[in-house]
Parts: structure tokens; sequence; C-alpha cells
């Protein structure tokens, strides 16, 4: 599992963070990620979406707090009131 850390992301615009995302994404390909690049996160938020994934378990990066796995939005029969119903989901 490598996660890379996008630090101080509370004090950056979106913009800042897509570019330290694919500025990490670029070293990667080039097997030039440090060890530093992947320590001291706190929470991790994982999108298996981009690929179609509908479900996953999601693994926790110790010691981090927390994780968030976004999947794929589908629509999806659902019971409402005792009717099945399109909902996405």
């Amino acid at each position: 599992l490598v996660v890379p850390v996008v630090r101080d992301a509370d004090r950056k615009s979106f913009a800042q963070i897509e570019q330290d995302i694919i500025d990490y994404a670029g070293r990667a390909r080039e097997g030039k990620i440090q060890l530093e690049d992947l320590q001291g996160g706190g929470f991790t938020i994982s999108n298996g979406g981009v690929y179609g994934s509908l479900l996953s378990t999601p693994i926790l990066n110790p010691p981090q707090s927390g994780i968030l796995g976004m999947h794929t939005i589908q629509e999806r029969p659902v019971a409402v009131n005792g009717e099945v119903v399109v909902r996405p989901m």
C-alpha cells in the first residue's frame, strides 16, 4: 500500500492539492517516491470509483486515524415506502 501524504492540505486550494497529487503520480511512475513522502498522514481518501468500483473494503494505513473509500455512483433499485424505485447509489 503506497499512500503519498499531501502536506498542509487544510491550507491549500483544491488546485494546489490537485497539483501535489499530479506531482506525486509523476514521481511514482518514475520510481522517485521517497520514504518521507509516505509518512505523517492522518487520513486517507481512496477513490476506486475512477475504475468503476462499486464496493471495496479500504485498508487503513497505520497510524492514520481513518480512510474514506469512494466508489462509482450507479442507478440501482431500492425499496422506498414499500415500493421499488431507482435511485443513484
